[in-house]
Order: C-alpha cells, then sequence, then structure tokens
C-alpha cells in the first residue's frame, strides 16, 4: 500500500488535503477534510510552522488509521 497527500486548490489562497491511496494497483482519492493555505503547504505535507501542528497530527492518525484498516490490521489495546 502507498499512501500520500496532496492539495487540491480551492481558490487562489487555500486548498483542501486529499489522501492519495494506492494499493494493488487501484488508485483512491480521499478528502480528509483539512483546508490549508496554500503558502503553508510543501510538497505532500504542510510546511513545519507551529499553526500547522494539529494539521500535522490528524495527518499521521489518519495514515495510522489507514493503515490499520487496509491491513486488516486489530490495534493492540493500550494498558
Amino acid at each position: 500500500m502507498n499512501l500520500y497527500f496532496e492539495l487540491k486548490k480551492i481558490n487562489e489562497k487555500q486548498g483542501t488535503i486529499r489522501a492519495i491511496i494506492i494499493q494493488q494497483g487501484k488508485k483512491a482519492i480521499i478528502s480528509t477534510g483539512q483546508k490549508i493555505d496554500i503558502k503553508d503547504w510543501a510538497v505532500g505535507k504542510p510546511k513545519a510552522i507551529s499553526k500547522n501542528a494539529d494539521i500535522n497530527l490528524y495527518l499521521k492518525k489518519y495514515t495510522t488509521i489507514t493503515n490499520f484498516v487496509l491491513n486488516n490490521v486489530s490495534p493492540t489495546p493500550c494498558h
């Protein structure tokens, strides 16, 4: 499985982050629901600036959950 993020431009200043998932030759494009200023986006990820901290955390969680679902892996309980 390959998972990466890209920015879909909404207007001149802002875009929405989409997850691109490729598995067994099939491609899915899913909106994460996260919006970001275009100037704050680097190739494939938000720029590492303080105002993007919540978005970076969200995308990390999104990646982890997507990996669990697509790989049919059950998370182990935390103690």
